[in-house]
């Protein structure tokens, strides 16, 4: 699917790089993968993944502040080299959700680039790309009625 895509860097936004379920997503097993399929793979999980150090990322009940993590210069500077590698080659980003309404990479990831005007188009298991807008983010208006 990728290679249909045009795609020429994968870039790994897992926090931990690995599948107890599917091992070809290990992480050296999926950048052999690629490379044999002339994909150059790039991880960037300690600084785009959803599960990053640091309490101040959770709240109480353990779920990430996707918020707070936007707004963290770790995070900021990895999204500009994000943005700086889209520039001179066909990139495409993946965690482990299949998916991604239910991943941070459209929680966080996609959200902070359509916030800057760089369109987002995710591969979906049926090898479609749908497109994310910025309209996807705005927060609902209350109803009148």
């Amino acid at each position: 699917m990728l290679a249909r895509h045009g795609i020429e860097t994968l870039v790994d936004t897992r926090s931990q790089p690995f599948s107890r379920y599917s091992p070809q997503f290990n992480q050296e097993a999926l950048r052999n993968s690629l490379a044999s399929a002339g994909i150059a793979y790039a991880y960037m999980g300690g600084e785009l993944g959803g599960r990053p150090q640091g309490a101040e990322f959770y709240y109480a009940e353990g779920r990430v502040d996707y918020d707070r993590l936007a707004m963290a210069p770790f995070y900021l500077s990895a999204i500009e080299r994000l943005i700086e590698l889209g520039k001179s080659r066909r990139v495409a980003f993946m965690c482990s959700e299949a998916d991604y309404h239910n991943c941070h990479r459209y929680r966080l990831i996609t959200r902070t680039l359509v916030q800057r005007q760089i369109p987002v188009e995710h591969i979906v298991r049926s090898g479609d790309i749908v497109i994310s807008s910025a309209e996807e983010f705005e927060p609902e208006q209350p109803s009148l009625f």
